[in-house]
């Protein structure tokens, strides 16, 4: 074997051992990085009622099977199927490249279907998005991860163990805030029992993100 071969070999072993491949197709990295992005720039967050004769497991199911449907949707780069808390409500949290994608998928007639199918018409909840912070990456699509919602900023969340994504928006009055995802609902909700703040939480069984 000449030093040329050499040299080939170990270059494609070391990209096989950098990348893996997640369950949806996407390649993923499987090392810890750390990562500041800006492509997107509208976070929405949806709530609409869940059936009482639904449960999770069952809600879960449906949302698998709608991926092909979302990552076909122009100007969505990430979405984070959601339910709040205490499970009375179901939707996501979506990455849009812009305002204008966000709202070309939430039109009135999205409105009407989730009125129609569960009685009651969805909330959608629009931030901007200033800066993005990837501590961690995931090789998986079928995770649960869990989002907490929360106003104005905390200068040590980065440094918060068990933390994946930090998002920092602003919402429609211009009020700074944070969303950030978590590897468990305990490391979310350690981090912020020390904290003088309103949290909201999700639990995010499933995620699906564009190449």
């Amino acid at each position: 074997m000449n030093l040329l071969t050499k040299i080939v070999m170990t270059a494609i072993a070391f990209q096989t051992l950098a990348c893996a491949t997640d369950v949806t197709g996407n390649q993923t990295q499987a090392v810890q990085t750390t990562a500041n992005s800006t492509t997107f720039q509208t976070l929405v967050i949806t709530k609409v009622k869940k059936p009482w004769y639904a449960w999770r497991s069952l809600v879960v199911g449906k949302m698998k099977k709608s991926f092909p449907e979302y990552q076909a949707i122009d100007g969505l780069g990430e979405k984070f199927y959601s339910f709040t808390e205490n499970h009375k409500l179901f939707g996501g949290i979506y990455l849009w490249n812009n305002k204008a994608a966000a709202q070309a998928w939430f039109t009135e007639k999205w409105f009407e279907r989730t009125e129609k199918s569960y009685g009651q018409r969805g909330q959608v909840d629009y931030y901007e998005i200033e800066k993005i912070e990837t501590l961690k990456t995931t090789s998986q699509s079928d995770v649960t991860f869990w989002a907490a919602l929360c106003d104005g900023r905390l200068s040590d969340v980065q440094k918060a163990e068990g933390l994946i994504k930090v998002v920092f928006i602003k919402d429609d009055k211009g009020k700074a805030g944070l969303l950030t995802i978590w590897e468990t609902r305990e490391r979310a909700v350690t981090y912020f029992s020390n904290q003088r703040i309103q949290v909201e939480y999700f639990d995010t069984p499933l995620h699906i993100a564009k190449p």
